[in-house]
């Protein structure tokens, strides 16, 4: 077979590039739906981003090594914005994981991938997945994907201790596997002389997308969000308080600001919305 490859294959950025095509095409208007509409994110961030959909491996070619699946192509960037490394996120009922990796035969996992605002930003988000991180974006921070909880080892402490002097804030899934993770890098970074911050999403949201776009349809009361979804009304934390740099005497980001949601009308600074019917401070 083939062996790893030590750099990615030139042909990503090629497959990237054609899958941002087909996106904004009119065969792509569900997997756009689902992004815009279910996932609340922006446009202007999916297309900085390069984010695409790929409708298989019978309608269009790729490297080997490249998932064969149709879905939605979430690319990990290098510093000049070519394409290095492709998750793919399945839609639908598929039997299987949802989020299909590059094997080794196409490119090295670079285990993180970094998404900038346009603009300064205050704080740098620590996510789980390329979804979450969008969606910090979306909101008016720099962000980092972990490509999997399980990997929050040294190398990847290095590279988000690059942001000395802004806050970390570590907003892995509510989940064992995200306390895991989210425990053993703020471990690493203290190591490293950086203090992080934990952000757990409100009860009943399994993530920061999930806890934004109000993607969850159980709960005592219920409402319809930014995105017209059925949720419950959160008390959210407001990540617009996230300070600039470490503040040891806040604590923000452990308890409720008592902030409530009600429909469209979300109060002064609280996280979800992304359509204009949100004051979020940027």
């Amino acid at each position: 077979g083939e062996p790893p490859r030590l750099e990615p294959h030139p042909a990503i950025d090629d497959y990237v590039a054609a899958c941002e095509k087909i996106l904004w095409s009119g065969a792509a208007a569900g997997p756009r739906r689902w992004l815009t509409e279910t996932r609340c994110l922006s446009e202007e961030v999916l297309r900085a981003n390069r984010v695409g959909f790929d409708p298989g491996a019978r309608r269009l070619g790729r490297p080997v090594g490249v998932p064969r699946s149709a879905g939605v192509v979430l690319p990990v960037l290098d510093d000049d914005h070519r394409a290095v490394f492709t998750q793919t996120r399945r839609l639908g009922e598929v039997s299987g994981p949802r989020y299909l990796n590059c094997s080794s035969k196409a490119a090295p996992n670079p285990r993180i991938s970094r998404h900038a605002k346009a603009g300064p930003a205050r704080a740098l988000i620590v996510c789980e997945g390329v979804i979450d991180a969008l969606t910090a974006v979306d909101a008016g921070f720099d962000a980092v994907a972990l490509l999997g909880s399980a990997i929050a080892d040294d190398r990847v402490a290095d590279e988000v201790a690059r942001t000395a002097g802004r806050a970390i804030v570590l907003a892995l899934d509510a989940d064992d596997a995200g306390e895991s993770g989210a425990a053993r890098l703020a471990s690493l970074l203290s190591e490293k002389g950086q203090r992080a911050t934990r952000l757990r999403p409100d009860s009943g949201f399994a993530d920061l997308n999930e806890w934004r776009a109000g993607a969850v349809t159980t709960g005592p009361e219920s409402s319809t969000n930014a995105c017209g979804m059925s949720s419950p009304q959160p008390t959210s934390r407001c990540i617009a308080d996230i300070p600039d740099r470490d503040r040891s005497d806040r604590s923000w980001f452990e308890s409720s600001h008592g902030t409530r949601t009600h429909g469209r009308d979300f109060d002064h600074g609280s996280f979800p919305d992304v359509h204009g019917t949100a004051r979020i401070h940027r």
